[in-house]
């Protein structure tokens, strides 16, 4: 707003709505100057009172009957002075509601200006003290020492991966999470996983900052080129599995990318080739990520590989236990779900192998069925029931149970319209969730029911409720493949609006093939 009260347009971005609502003449900053000798009288519509930066006591004289007759006497009535202020008070609102849009993706903050054009440089290390102090190497056991060959990009990047990313992949706290305890030495031990684990961070931290997607590429491209000379080298195995299976999740967090399937596939290549020799924490580590996330991924992609091995995923030797349920950093107290959703995966996968003879097949009717029960029949153990700890990753178990339900039940049924039992089912997740705080490290473990839920949501209260968890996820864990399961959900909500009957694979294999809910 320039001295005459006139509306000027931003320098960056101009939002010019208000002008044209308004019928106000729009005046860009770099031309107040021109336009500062135009006669008032020009504009075709004067702004009302509130505008002008009049004393108190002339907006007090405005008020009076007096003006109320000025006003009459222009040819405007008193509901036309009235809608002209309260169009004016809803500029003012929709001003600062646009710039709390706009300050929601930082591509533009103020703070980035603050550190030197060189802030994610990957050439020169870093002086020391660029970058906050992180009290996480007690559980990590790096040094300061040990990051003197480190650049500035490269220390922020560690750093963020240190407190936001390693923990939005697991249910458990610091000491036992291997993202940390197992990922972190690894990468000062070979340069390969270095670069793999800063291009993570990067990829996640580039949905905020644009700015870090050159580290992205950059750390992306060391880490291929670091595979690619590691694969000569016998001794490298566990280093390698580990990079692949960190660019198997940057893919994954990139939200569009369809690359993680081929690192799953390099995964279990490298998986097949490792020595068998007694499993250590590292071995059982990589094999469980591997599984686990080969049962999220099979949910929406039939190109997924299967899993290694059926076995007990839980182990106290590696994960510790907490009362007399042991918490698996990525399956929390729910890997016998996980289990039945892998064999959920296979039965599907048998399914749309068969193609129309499907239906007539009696062995998939029967084991259909015996899955269904398996999961309506699952309970939790006691001490997951009693035990306040365990009371949210219990109920993330529990939504984990019926979206498994559901996503069977579609399955056998290929049915996109919600039946009776299909929102009870909606009615058991969204009553389980109401257990977990927003904002809670369990909602790691919603994202595959809250879409289920969403995707048979009827009603607009229950598309209401998942949406604002689904939102609080996408802040929290900040994946790019939350995103693109809400606007798949946004899509299909749309078409149900419209009479539409459409299955929400569909409409995924349309816009958003192989998407992942992780």
């Amino acid at each position: 707003m320039d001295d005459d009260g006139r509306k000027k347009c931003g320098e960056e971005s101009p939002i010019c709505g208000e002008c044209a609502r308004l019928n106000l003449p729009c005046i860009p900053r770099n031309s107040a100057k021109a336009t500062s000798d135009v006669p008032e009288a020009s504009n075709e519509k004067s702004l009302p009172p509130a505008a002008t930066h009049e004393s108190p006591e002339v907006i007090k004289a405005d008020t009076t009957p007096n003006s109320t007759d000025d006003a009459a006497s222009s040819g405007r009535t008193d509901d036309q002075v009235s809608l002209e202020f309260t169009d004016w008070v809803a500029l003012i609102d929709g001003e600062a509601s646009s710039g709390l849009r706009e300050r929601a993706h930082l591509g533009h903050s103020s703070a980035l200006k603050v550190l030197p054009e060189a802030r994610a440089s990957d050439e020169d290390p870093a002086p020391v003290g660029t970058v906050p102090p992180v009290t996480l190497d007690y559980f990590s056991d790096f040094t300061t020492e040990a990051l003197k060959d480190w650049t500035v990009g490269e220390k922020h990047l560690l750093n963020h991966y240190l407190q936001v990313v390693s923990r939005a992949l697991v249910v458990v706290p610091d000491d036992v999470n291997p993202f940390l305890r197992v990922l972190i030495p690894m990468a000062f031990e070979s340069t390969t996983v270095r670069h793999a684990l800063i291009a993570l961070s990067a990829c996640h931290l580039y949905k905020v900052y644009p700015d870090f997607q050159r580290n992205l590429l950059f750390h992306r491209s060391m880490t291929l080129q670091g595979l690619k000379s590691d694969l000569d080298d016998p001794g490298s195995g566990p280093y390698s599995l580990a990079a692949t299976l960190l660019l198997c999740l940057l893919e994954i967090c990139d939200g569009t990318s369809r690359n993680w399937i081929l690192h799953l596939h390099g995964a279990k290549a490298l998986l097949a080739n490792s020595p068998n020799h007694d499993p250590d924490v590292r071995s059982e580590f990589f094999t469980d990520l591997y599984d686990y996330l080969c049962c999220i991924t099979a949910i929406t992609s039939h190109r997924v590989p299967v899993r290694r091995s059926p076995r007990c995923i839980s182990r106290e030797s590696a994960h510790g236990k907490r009362g007399r349920t042991s918490i698996h950093p990525l399956y929390g107290v729910g890997e016998d779900i996980y289990r039945l959703i892998t064999q959920i995966n296979e039965w599907i996968r048998g399914y749309v192998a068969l193609g129309s003879a499907a239906a007539m097949d009696e062995s998939l009717k029967h084991n259909a069925l015996e899955l269904d029960q398996r999961l309506r029949r699952w309970t939790l153990n006691d001490d997951c029931i009693f035990d306040k700890e365990l009371r949210e990753l219990s109920a993330a178990a529990d939504a984990l149970r019926w979206a498994a339900v559901m996503r069977l039940s579609q399955a056998t049924r290929r049915n996109p319209v919600p039946e009776a039992p299909t929102t009870l089912e909606v009615d058991k997740i969204l009553s389980a969730m109401s257990q977990i705080r927003p904002g809670s490290h369990v909602e790691t473990q919603l994202v595959f029911p809250l879409f289920m839920a969403g995707a048979s949501s009827p009603d607009k209260a229950s598309r209401l409720t998942v949406e604002y968890r689904l939102n609080v996820i996408e802040c929290t864990k900040g994946f790019g493949n939350i995103v693109c399961a809400h606007k798949l959900l946004d899509e299909v909500w749309a078409r149900a609006n419209e009479r539409q009957a459409v299955h929400w694979e569909v409409v995924m294999h349309q816009q958003f093939p192989d998407l992942v809910l992780l």
